[in-house]
């Protein structure tokens, strides 16, 4: 019998293929920048790391204080206008359990902070800040594969490692104008 006779069994393979991953392909623009002791003030989350919860919670704790009204007497409590951001997103007091809190905030400038607000001193220290742009809520993906990014492709490669400092903060800049950007400041010191 030969392969061409009916009936006779066979065996298919299929083509081989070769897949390779890269990474680190896209670049990330840092700069480091030392800067002085200061407080801002907002609104605080309590939320985990854990299977990426901080990266669903926040952005819901976002909408539900811009549907309740506490986004608009935050910015009136910073001196801002309707249409502006909030100046920072800040996590903080993270524990071994995985578990975060997380702040929308104002920098405290020359105004008293109403009762009910959070209050945070963020230390003087030397940061390694990232920027991206961000268009809208619909960019939170962009912002959190920035996060990821961060600790998986530029730290272990950098000559910085993160500072014993219990903020990370993104930094908002723009308004409904203007677009917005958004900076990701991260504690550092040299390795």
């Amino acid at each position: 019998m030969a392969a061409h006779d009916i009936g006779v069994s066979l065996k298919a393979f299929p083509k081989i293929t070769f897949s390779i991953s890269i990474k680190g392909a896209t670049e990330m623009n840092y700069r480091i920048e030392q800067k002085e002791t200061f407080e801002v003030f907002g609104l605080e989350l309590k939320t985990t790391v854990i299977n990426g919860q901080c990266f669903k919670d926040i952005p819901e704790f976002w909408l539900k204080c811009v549907q309740d009204g506490r986004f608009q007497e935050l910015l009136q409590a910073a001196g801002k206008k309707s249409g502006e951001l909030v100046d920072v997103g800040v996590t903080y007091a993270h524990n071994p359990n995985g578990n975060l809190s997380y702040m929308l905030g104002c920098i405290k400038r020359d105004r008293a902070v109403p009762p009910g607000y959070t209050v945070l001193s963020i230390p003087k220290q030397t940061w390694a800040i990232f920027q991206t742009e961000w268009k809208s809520e619909s960019d939170d993906e962009k912002l959190h594969e920035v996060w990821r990014r961060i600790y998986s492709e530029w730290f272990p490669v950098a000559s910085y490692e993160h500072a014993d400092c219990d903020y990370d903060l993104e930094v908002y800049y723009g308004d409904e104008q203007t677009g917005y950007s958004v900076e990701f400041w991260i504690p550092v010191i040299r390795k």
